[in-house]
């Protein structure tokens, strides 16, 4: 059992860190290109876009297939799938209403960047309707295809902008992100069957949004951790601070991907192990962990010498906080997917404890140590407030199991 679901860990994982080294070049050709400053706003542009997307999935998607898998339904009603794509029309149109507000609130509003913003949004609504109707089924391939489609067209327009083919401003850049998530939609030609006899109903949505808040309030905190980190920067900052400390997170955020990759195999893993009545696997949870945190090491200590070469001294403040923020991200990653028992055992509002009291920790640490360390200051906070969030979820899990 272990190792088909590391051979399926490893499938995804390939795909995505594929896809991962197609959205590097884009980076690379836009911090290269832009002024720090407008790399700057890019960067808190599409942390915010990523983040305020994740109010579209707000829980829902886990839920929906760990319970889809365990024969339950996430409402009273029988048509599931009905509710669970009438509450993605809500979610987008409250996604809607807080992209303008924080596009206007970081003084990044323009008529252009909203109509942007708004297409990444559709193109993440796509997304995040498609992906647990794959993830449910264990249709790996076409699950990662989803990000996997617009990385290429990033790495493409990436490689145009590094050969001087493409001018580069701030407009341009942020719709190679934004764009480029619609293309996602291609997917749906496989997917059509999964449709019919949907129907749009809003009938019993407060319902569902009493069952899945814990979770997605959790999944906003956890996923909106770079879009907090660069508007604390901002707030306390500037733009070019933005741009140093947000290429730092974005490279070593690569676990966030890893971490992803087991939580995609393992939510469905554990809710078939749920169903015939046996218990979480900790012995595969503390595999994984050891391999994850034995990859921080080796990428501390290779980007010390790869990112000089690969970005110059433009940035040379960034590889300052690189090794404290790969350990960081780490421990991040394998708390992370640890967090698929909260899902696989309903006990979403433990998750949104742990996640509550890390985000608590990060901001009193922020507020302490980025007025002493500056940038280093911040990269120590997530590094203590990682640390926290594994202690407090590893300590839950082992006491739910051993009960």
């Amino acid at each position: 059992m272990f190792k088909k679901s590391l051979f399926n860990i490893s499938f995804v994982g390939a795909g995505n860190v594929i896809g991962s080294i197609f959205g590097l070049i884009l980076l690379t050709a836009v911090a290269k290109s832009l002024p720090l400053n407008e790399f700057g706003k890019y960067a808190l542009l599409t942390s915010l876009l990523v983040s305020i997307s994740k109010i579209i999935d707000f829980g829902s998607n886990n839920i929906f297939v760990a319970e889809s898998i365990m024969g339950k339904s996430m409402t009273k009603s029988s048509d599931t799938k009905s509710q669970f794509i009438s509450l993605k029309i809500i979610l987008f149109a409250i996604s809607f209403i807080i992209s303008l507000l924080l596009l206007i609130f970081f003084k990044l509003y323009t008529s252009k960047l909203l109509v942007l913003f708004i297409f990444g949004l559709i193109g993440y609504l796509i997304n995040y309707t498609m992906f647990p109707l794959f993830q449910k089924d264990e249709r790996y391939h076409y699950a990662v295809g989803l990000n996997f489609l617009p990385a290429i067209i990033k790495g493409l327009f990436g490689t145009l902008i590094l050969l001087k083919f493409i001018r580069l401003d701030l407009n341009v850049a942020f719709s190679i992100f934004s764009l480029s998530l619609l293309s996602s939609s291609f997917l749906f030609l496989f997917m059509r069957d999964e449709f019919n006899n949907v129907k749009i109903s809003f009938k019993g949505l407060f319902s569902n949004l009493k069952l899945i808040y814990p979770a997605g309030i959790s999944q906003i905190i956890g996923e909106s951790w770079l879009a907090i980190s660069n508007g604390i920067i901002k707030l306390s900052k500037t733009f070019s601070d933005v741009g140093t400390f947000s290429l730092a997170n974005k490279i070593s955020n690569v676990f966030s991907l890893i971490s992803l990759s087991i939580f995609t195999v393992l939510l469905p893993k554990n809710s078939l192990r749920k169903k015939h009545n046996l218990k979480y696997d900790l012995t595969e949870t503390a595999i994984l962990s050891c391999l994850i945190f034995l990859l921080s090491l080796a990428a501390v200590a290779s980007t010390r010498y790869l990112f000089p070469l690969i970005f110059g001294s433009k940035f040379s403040q960034s590889v300052l906080l690189l090794d404290i923020m790969i350990l960081a991200s780490a421990f991040t990653a394998i708390h992370t997917f640890m967090e698929n028992y909260f899902f696989v055992e309903n006990q979403t509002k433990l998750l949104l404890v742990v996640s509550t009291l890390k985000l608590s920790i990060f901001l009193v640490t922020s507020a302490l140590l980025i007025p002493i360390f500056s940038l280093r200051g911040a990269a120590y906070s997530q590094l203590i407030s990682a640390c926290a969030a594994l202690l407090i979820t590893t300590t839950i899990i082992r006491k739910q199991v051993y009960l």
